[in-house]
């Protein structure tokens, strides 16, 4: 006999469907934490969908409105599927918010629900941890490449660092936020990373919550984060480790922020920012620290090259007004982004 179904139903989709069913796992939690239950069919349409997909390969797009419960719709699949094939799932969303609402609460509630051990962790970009190495060479140069302002929150840093007064060694961590300049100049960079030979290595605040990375099975990460590691492996690096599937809610943000990570930008804020890293006009940066003449006279060549660039009088408009269907806007934004 020829069954009407031949492909059998992966062990993640049957798990998911006695999740979600009536007198199933949720409600069974709910019941014995004295939460209200309410079962809900676009909840379990939807998680059947998702597992489905994850098992088989196949991309999937899901519009939901409000009060259908898509975390635990999406969670509770894509986790049981992680386990099954033993890898490693992406939750990819746009908002802060989202992110810690997922970690701190639905998260640990799913785990409860399902009885199952696994790992979760909030990923957070390389730039928001302090880098020990550029700490200590900061700190060595001084008044010559922060103001005595910033450099008082440089030393602030540097005193709950030698003091193991921080856990993570995060930017989110710091009850004060520093300056973008103090936070740029001793955050860890791809570029300035010297790995296994930096002296600093085995207390590195990245490389820790790299390897809490690597002991996860569910990665939470923002858009930002996803799809600037997207640009970062076309080059070669990576900053999350391999994984199997991913999920992006708030995806009606996603193209926006794929667009900013992918493409190409440049605009005079951009340049300034760069040029001030290395000199300032108030003769500060690296190039005050190398004392480096030649260097500082090509910075400031490049920074009035830049405001040349975008000044009104470098943009050359039409003389003739365009025509209703075309494409060109005379209008000029107030700060011009060249893309």
């Amino acid at each position: 006999m020829i069954s009407l179904d031949p492909v059998l139903t992966p062990q993640a989709a049957q798990t998911t469907d006695q999740f979600f069913e009536s007198g199933g796992l949720l409600e069974t939690h709910c019941t014995a934490e004295e939460i209200n239950f309410e079962l809900r069919p676009q909840q379990q349409k939807m998680a059947r969908a998702i597992a489905d997909a994850a098992s088989f390969g196949q991309h999937l797009v899901v519009e939901a409105g409000t009060g259908v419960g898509k975390s635990f719709a999406y969670l509770v699949p894509q986790i049981l599927t992680a386990l099954e094939h033993e890898t490693r799932c992406v939750i990819a969303t746009y908002t802060i918010t989202l992110q810690e609402q997922l970690i701190h609460k639905d998260i640990p509630f799913v785990r409860k629900a399902l009885d199952r051990d696994f790992k979760a962790v909030m990923v957070k970009g390389r730039s928001n941890y302090l880098c020990l190495l550029r700490l200590q060479r900061a700190r060595r140069s001084g008044s010559d490449l922060l103001e005595p302002e910033r450099e008082k929150q440089l030393d602030a840093i540097s005193t709950l660092a030698n003091n193991k007064q921080l856990v993570d060694g995060s930017l989110q961590e710091l009850d004060e936020q520093p300056d973008h300049q103090v936070w740029g100049s001793i955050c860890a960079e791809h570029g300035n990373c010297t790995g296994k030979r930096c002296p600093f290595y085995k207390e590195c605040y990245f490389m820790i919550a790299r390897q809490e990375m690597m002991d996860a099975q569910v990665l939470v990460v923002n858009h930002s984060l996803f799809f600037s590691e997207l640009a970062l492996r076309a080059e070669g690096a990576a900053i999350l480790p391999p994984y199997g599937y991913v999920v992006f809610d708030e995806a009606h943000q996603m193209e926006q922020v794929a667009s900013g990570h992918l493409g190409i930008r440049l605009s005079l804020y951009m340049v300034e920012y760069w040029i001030n890293r290395i000199h300032s006009d108030k003769r500060r940066g690296i190039l005050a620290v190398l004392k480096d003449g030649k260097g500082t006279f090509m910075a400031d060549q490049v920074h009035e090259a830049a405001e040349t660039f975008s000044s009104p009088s470098a943009i050359t408009l039409n003389s003739e007004p365009p025509k209703p269907s075309s494409a060109y806007s005379h209008r000029r934004p107030s700060k011009p982004t060249f893309r």
